[in-house]
């Protein structure tokens, strides 16, 4: 049996599973409410989350034949979904801007004029195009990582609850664990930001100019002044060059500094 044949009896089958569950929600009172609620609630979420569902339901529906002319003859005999036929086969042969009609680079005429709603890429391929195919491979991998994981979680949950003690203790060192591994490696393994080493004999190497030591020193707090005791030092020097300009003032501190 062919891939895209499997395909369409999935979505036949999660369609039937689907309006089963909507008739078994009807049925029921507590459910219905609670649907109710989480509608009020979360109206926006659910109209997302329906959206990428009825993408994901066309992209997954698909046959052989009814192409056009345009394509080649091996694209005439394989599968297209409805995205692909309704979206598809708008190939352009470079980058282009959203509702535009000619090529971005070259300002070439584009095969669809003003048809690619979000533009194309440095390959020609419509970026909307591209964003719709990506809605079946998200819930995919977001769907299949959620039945994997809500069992364990269950299991290893009800298992921690109920027997508690040391079993309680061993989940809760594992779930720590794995909850703390990102962070452990981007620690060992990334490269943290290093400030260059100042030459050891700094006060040689490293001087301002004038203006800037001048322009400063009214800011910054001086040795003595911000204690209330100005000292012999004055209140012209600054702690970092206090044994270089002892006893002199402004001006011959920042003569003796330069």
């Amino acid at each position: 049996m062919e891939s895209h044949v499997v395909s369409n009896l999935v979505v036949a089958v999660l369609v039937a599973a689907g309006a089963g569950v909507v008739l078994a929600v009807r049925r029921s009172r507590m459910w219905s409410a609670a649907f109710a609620s989480l509608w009020r609630r979360r109206r926006a979420a659910l109209l997302v989350v329906g959206v990428y569902v009825v993408i994901a339901l066309l992209d997954s529906v698909s046959w052989v034949g009814g192409t056009d002319g345009r394509t080649d003859a091996v694209s005439q005999h394989e599968a297209r979904s409805v995205i692909d036929r309704v979206f598809g086969g708008r190939q352009e042969r470079s980058y282009s801007a959203p509702f535009a009609e000619a090529e971005f680079y070259g300002s070439a005429p584009l095969r669809d004029p003003g048809g690619h709603w979000l533009g194309t890429d440095m390959i020609g391929r419509d970026v909307f195009y591209l964003t719709l195919k990506g809605a079946r491979v998200a819930l995919l991998i977001g769907g299949l990582t959620s039945l994997i994981a809500i069992p364990l979680a269950l299991l290893f949950g009800v298992s921690a609850g109920y027997f508690g003690g040391r079993i309680d203790d061993i989940v809760f060192f594992v779930m720590s664990t794995l909850a703390s591994m990102p962070g452990l490696v981007g620690v060992a393994f990334g490269r943290p930001e290093t400030q260059p080493r100042a030459p050891r004999n700094h006060r040689r190497h490293w001087r301002l100019p004038r203006e800037d030591v001048a322009a400063t020193s009214h800011i910054l707090e001086f040795d003595g002044a911000s204690r209330g005791n100005p000292g012999p030092a004055g209140p012209g020097c600054w702690c970092g060059v206090r044994a270089r300009c002892r006893g002199r003032g402004r001006s011959a501190c920042v003569d003796a500094w330069i």
